[in-house]
């Protein structure tokens, strides 16, 4: 399964500018923004979240344990969790 996603992956490895976002116009979103990642992804992901979090009025960084880049499918129920919790904190 993985090896169907090997093209995509080599466009986005061979993209210079891949991760490249324009933090001024993420400053100016002011909802809270849920950010995600396990604490198994590689080091450049969380770099990204830092930044993304740095740049966010209202950012919640949650960190799933033993989940690697993508932590809604390896950890699902957790995932699901997370995010009925972001929602209720933050709707009024």
């Amino acid at each position: 399964m993985i090896i169907n996603h090997a093209p995509t992956y080599l466009d986005e490895a061979n993209d210079r500018d891949v991760l490249a976002f324009d933090l001024d116009w993420i400053r100016g979103f002011s909802r809270p923004a849920l950010l995600t990642q396990g604490d198994q992804s590689p080091p450049l992901f969380t770099s990204v979240i830092n930044k993304l979090a740095e740049a966010l009025p209202s950012a919640d960084i949650n960190t799933f344990k033993g989940a690697g880049h993508a932590p809604h499918l390896t950890h699902p129920e957790a995932y699901t969790e997370s995010i009925t919790a972001f929602v209720r904190r933050h709707t009024t």
